[in-house]
C-alpha cells in the first residue's frame, strides 16, 4: 500500500486498508491512468466507483479498471473482476504486483 500511495498524484484518494480500499477498481484504475496516460473514451464519471443498490462495487468501475489495466499492456495474471469485486486479498496484491512490475520496467515507477 505505501507504494500505491507513493505513486497516486495528491489529488486522489489513499488506499488505507488492505483489500477493501481496492475493491471498486478505483485505486487501481487511477494508478494506471496516471501512470500510462491512458483516458478513458468516453470519460468515465466518478458515479462509475460507487457501490450499487445492493451495496456492492459498480461493476461500470471494475469494467472500466480492466479495460485500463489491458489497454496499457499490463498482464492482469488471471484475476477476474469478481475477485477484486469480492475482495480477494491474493488476487488484489496478484493486481497490484502486475501493475507495479509494469510500471518499473518502463521506469515510470
Amino acid at each position: 500500500m505505501a507504494w500505491v500511495n507513493q505513486v497516486l498524484p495528491p489529488q486522489y484518494p489513499r488506499a488505507a486498508y488492505f483489500p477493501n480500499s481496492f475493491i471498486s477498481g478505483e485505486v487501481i484504475f487511477l494508478i494506471v491512468k496516471h501512470l500510462s496516460g491512458i483516458e478513458p473514451n468516453p470519460p468515465l464519471p466518478p458515479s462509475a466507483f460507487s457501490r450499487d443498490s445492493t451495496g456492492q462495487p459498480n461493476v461500470e468501475g471494475l469494467f472500466a479498471m480492466m479495460d485500463c489495466v489491458i489497454d496499457a499492456g499490463i498482464d492482469s495474471a488471471g484475476v477476474s473482476l469478481n475477485e477484486i469485486r469480492a475482495g480477494d486479498a491474493n488476487a488484489v496484491a496478484t493486481l497490484l504486483n502486475s501493475v507495479r512490475t509494469w510500471a518499473r520496467a518502463r521506469g515510470i515507477a
